[in-house]
């Protein structure tokens, strides 16, 4: 009998487990499930931020603040394509978000809640950019979170305006 054979690989697992709880494998293997399930939920955020906008263009209807709406919600669902690509070429796997049944019965909370939703998806595109090596990802992240900071500004000076 060769030596290899009497070796109990399950419970050198189990004390390998107590000296390092995380295998470097384990832990790339949760930082990439981690960065997926951060993709799927930016998807539906731009999904539910497309939604809102078109809702919100539909309630201005015929003033200036319609066409800006339709613009967002036409550069939300732009994101969401984008952030599709990204999902396939990093996981081979296509991903639907969630359909978005948005209610807005008072325009300026809606604009409120619409830049405070802004400025944190800049703030997580930028925070997941950061953990992650240079490449196409990376550089995609950084992009959508200034075009989230626009969409944030250009939410503020519709809010400004509209107080007036």
């Amino acid at each position: 009998m060769d030596m290899y054979e009497k070796i109990d690989t399950a419970a050198i697992g189990r004390v390998w487990g107590r000296v390092a709880p995380e295998a470097p494998g384990d832990l790339e293997e949760r930082r990439s499930e981690d960065l997926r399930a951060a993709l799927r939920g930016a998807m539906d955020r731009a999904r539910a931020a497309e939604g809102m906008y078109s809702l919100l263009a539909g309630k201005t209807r015929g003033t200036g603040q319609s066409r800006e709406l339709s613009a967002l919600s036409r550069e939300e669902a732009a994101t969401g394509r984008q952030l599709q690509t990204e999902y396939f070429l990093l996981t081979g796997d296509t991903f639907a978000p969630a359909k978005s049944r948005p209610s807005a019965p008072y325009l300026m909370a809606a604009l409120r809640d619409a830049h405070a939703a802004e400025l944190e998806s800049s703030r997580d595109y930028a925070s997941l950019a950061a953990g992650l090596p240079d490449g196409k990802l990376r550089e995609t992240l950084y992009d959508l979170s200034a075009r989230e900071r626009r969409h944030a500004q250009a939410l503020r000076a519709m809010i400004a305006r509209l107080m007036k």
